[in-house]
């Protein structure tokens, strides 16, 4: 299963809660705009916010860019009750709102998954003409080159391992479920998604045909929930999903800044799969990249490639 559960261009998440970030560790979301990457497990890790001002352990600062991210930014609402589920996987009538009864088709294959938002969500990303402006073109050359210096502080990272998120998938609370075999599913199988009866923001899953087959995660986690007051709902802050692209450097510029930590300049996409469960949400191929020229490199701007995003030149 691809990562078209939700839709072609965004990659699911399997860990949507907040995380620490910048030198203080605050817990925050996975904003548009971060520029981070994938670990081994399939968890997003941001470094910094190109629009917002970030300091490093080291004394260097990032400066924002000078552009209101909202003036570039659409929003699409997800309803109640919304699902992405994939193909192979069915949801059975129920008259309880607050019930999810999943089933899957006979002959399933070997994987598959299901998004659940019971109180909806909301989607955001940037508008195409953002990579159309000047002063974005400018940014980026200028300033990608530092920002692998600064995650190879933290990580050895390959180049076009970066991430920018250009858009999100956020949920107040969801539910994550996943199968995976090492041969063809052909029986019928179920899984039951459910509200808690002792806190209406709180849901679980109930496995009753092959355990061995299902993984799940809900969230927003209990110990999150407990923070919250008797009459307070939770935020929405909890990232399912990304569209991202790869920032690539190219060789020359590579190879100035990186020469003595590579012999090869060549780039490489980011992991396509994570752990034995995650990597059935968490797949790259059809991700977008953004091919960084060095400021002495010279060539054109935003030369439109191949791809079911088209993958940008700066």
């Amino acid at each position: 299963m691809t990562s078209s559960i939700i839709d072609r261009d965004t990659t699911p998440l399997w860990y949507p809660a907040p995380k620490p970030f910048g030198q203080t560790r605050t817990l925050r979301s996975i904003e548009v705009g971060d520029i981070g990457y994938l670990d081994d497990s399939g968890e997003f890790h941001a470094i910094l916010n190109i629009f917002g001002p970030y300091f490093a352990p080291n004394g260097h600062s990032f400066q924002p860019i000078s552009i209101n991210p909202e003036s570039m930014m659409k929003r699409l609402e997800h309803q109640k009750r919304h699902l992405f589920t994939s193909a192979n996987i069915i949801r059975v009538e129920d008259q309880r709102n607050e019930h999810y009864k999943f089933s899957m088709r006979r002959k399933a294959g070997r994987s598959g998954a299901i998004i659940v938002l019971p109180d909806g969500g909301q989607a955001a990303s940037l508008r195409s003409q953002f990579y159309r402006l000047p002063e974005v073109k400018a940014y980026f050359r200028h300033n990608a080159p530092s920002w692998y210096q600064h995650a190879n502080q933290q990580q050895n990272i390959s180049n076009g391992s970066l991430l920018f998120v250009q858009g999100t998938h956020k949920a107040w609370t969801w539910g994550i479920a996943a199968f995976n075999s090492k041969t063809e599913v052909t029986n019928s199988q179920n899984i039951l998604f459910s509200q808690n009866e002792s806190n209406r923001y709180e849901y679980q899953w109930d496995r009753y045909d092959d355990v061995e087959r299902w993984k799940t995660n809900v969230g927003p986690a209990s110990h999150e929930l407990a923070q919250l007051r008797p009459s307070e709902s939770p935020r929405l802050n909890q990232c399912i999903g990304i569209i991202a692209s790869a920032v690539h450097l190219d060789d020359d510029t590579w190879r100035t800044y990186f020469a003595r930590n590579s012999s090869s300049p060549t780039t490489k996409k980011p992991r396509s799969s994570f752990g034995s469960f995650s990597h059935i949400l968490t797949r790259m191929s059809s991700m977008s990249s953004i091919k960084v020229k060095g400021e002495n490199s010279g060539g054109r701007y935003l030369e439109s490639l191949p791809g079911n995003q088209a993958s940008r030149r700066l």
